[in-house]
């Protein structure tokens, strides 16, 4: 290979970045990886903090703190329902929170079936079957619209993506082997 060869190959393998076919005025092409990134962080983060409050509240060895065991509950339960959608919030999806309609509708089935759980405690009586299965019910709804949500926000990020036409150009240093040459592929993805 020749001298001029080898630097145009090393002056593409440093600038070798993907950019955009075009440049928008005020809003830029959406990531998937930060539309991930939203709406794993904000369902988890509130779960963990929330587990991590019952757990605390609900401390065998220093007694149950009930009020603490509610806001773990509570704050859990919030980012259940609300944090899947953040990825498609910051995808601009018309109508992000739909799932969490879904989400609130678990969660009261199972709420329902938690609350037959300690009606039947208050009495002395045995946990009730059905109320498990409420509970079993809407957990799986609960959990089922979660993994649909956060599986789904790629797709809001190319709907966004492709309604404002957004595409990038990529300039790519290649050797051919055929023809024993360097040259350049340039990809365009719409």
């Amino acid at each position: 290979m020749s001298r001029s060869a080898v630097v145009f190959f090393c002056f593409c393998v440093v600038c070798a970045q993907p950019v955009l076919a075009q440049q928008p005025d005020a809003e830029k092409s959406k990531k998937k990886s930060t539309a991930l990134t939203y709406s794993i962080a904000c369902t988890l983060a509130p779960a963990a903090l929330g587990g991590g409050l019952v757990l605390h509240g609900a401390d065998v060895g220093t007694g149950t703190n009930e009020g603490e065991v509610a806001l773990g509950v509570a704050v859990g339960t919030l980012g259940l329902i609300f944090g899947p959608g953040a990825g498609h919030v910051y995808a601009k999806r018309p109508k992000p929170m739909k799932g969490a309609i879904v989400r609130v509708i678990g969660a009261g089935i199972a709420g329902l079936g938690g609350i037959g759980i300690g009606v039947a405690s208050s009495w002395g009586k045995s946990t009730p079957s059905r109320s498990i299965v409420f509970i079993a019910v809407g957990g799986s709804i609960l959990l089922a619209s979660v993994i649909y949500d956060i599986s789904t926000v790629s797709r809001s990020v190319e709907q966004y993506n492709h309604q404002r036409d957004f595409s990038t150009v990529t300039v790519c240093p290649h050797y051919f082997v055929q023809d024993k040459a360097v040259g350049v592929i340039v990809t365009v993805r719409l």
